[in-house]
């Protein structure tokens, strides 16, 4: 009598657990494809600019009136805002620089529901090169932000990228989530990415950044930072998009995941390095064609750029 009760009990418990999994199985899906709703307060000296109508970026003001030069575009990472990038960003305003920074897709301000792994973010940073003119751009995302980066990084107005601890392909990424958390997690929670992927009309196998990194100008500047103890994203992942793509490869010890801005200036300046790469190789081209030189001088942050390289500089 006490073994059929004690079963009894047992099937009770185990389809109530079933109940209750289904539906925690779509809570957490739920979670999983949501951004953080923060919004933070705009930094003095930039001005909000819409690439695409109802998404506010922050943006410096020669953005605005098509007015840029030297153009770097912030693109931050999965429950962040577009604050994350903006300490970086206002130094390199201070350097003579122009922004944006980008609201991504399910996060701050985007009216977008869900965030997109990659596609969606990808296509609002086209987006806005399509809308933006400047003499140099260069592509800056950190995870998430860092993958769509490379995804958007075939876009013909592109002369530069850096990625910080991007994932070069999806779907081993999402197989190994829920093991960092449990033993046998991503086997448990397997429908969690199945319903996720559902939701966004998404095949995670179809998300590979690192494909479009193969494709990159290897003429072109490049750099891939990652954490060295980065605990959401293999540093094979970024040791491969730099491989493919002939970009430099930074690894920063002991620091975790979308922490590299943490070393300080050092950030900055291997930020800004790419740009003066990019003003370089886009000089040495002016000015190898009829009628460069002479009545194409160089502007103030030019001078720095070939400095900083150790470039001479064409006499006028």
């Amino acid at each position: 009598m006490r073994q059929k009760k004690w079963f009894r009990r047992f099937g009770l418990l185990l389809v109530g657990l079933s109940l209750a999994y289904v539906p925690l199985c779509y809570f957490m899906a739920e979670m999983l494809i949501s951004g953080s709703r923060n919004v933070p307060a705009r930094p003095k000296g930039l001005e909000v600019w819409e690439p695409v109508p109802h998404v506010p970026a922050w943006a410096s003001p020669m953005v605005a009136v098509g007015a840029a030069k030297y153009l770097f575009v912030f693109s931050h990472g999965v429950q962040a805002d577009r604050s994350f990038y903006e300490t970086t960003a206002m130094e390199l305003v201070h350097r003579g620089y122009d922004v944006i920074l980008l609201p991504m897709p399910g996060h701050d301000e985007n009216p977008e529901p869900y965030l997109g792994f990659g596609p969606k973010e990808a296509a609002l940073i086209k987006a806005t090169l399509d809308k933006v003119k400047a003499k140099k751009i260069v592509l800056v995302g950190c995870s998430l932000g860092g993958a769509a980066t490379w995804l958007a990084s075939d876009h013909p107005s592109v002369d530069g990228v850096v990625s910080e601890s991007a994932f070069g392909r999806l779907k081993p990424i999402t197989e190994s989530w829920f093991d960092r958390v449990m033993p046998g997690g991503s086997m448990i929670f397997r429908p969690v990415n199945w319903i996720a992927s559902s939701k966004m009309h998404l095949d995670p196998g179809d998300v590979n950044p690192v494909e479009v990194a193969a494709k990159w100008d290897r003429a072109k500047p490049a750099l891939v930072i990652h954490a060295g103890a980065d605990q959401l994203i293999p540093i094979s992942d970024g040791r491969e998009l730099a491989r493919v793509s002939g970009a430099e490869f930074w690894e920063i010890p002991k620091l975790r995941h979308a922490q590299c801005q943490d070393i300080g200036l050092e950030y900055v300046d291997r930020i800004e390095r790419v740009m003066q790469k990019a003003i370089r190789y886009g000089y040495s081209e002016e000015h190898a064609m009829p009628g460069g030189g002479p009545d194409n001088p160089p502007d103030a942050v030019e001078k720095r750029a070939m400095a900083a390289l150790g470039t001479p500089i064409p006499n006028p």
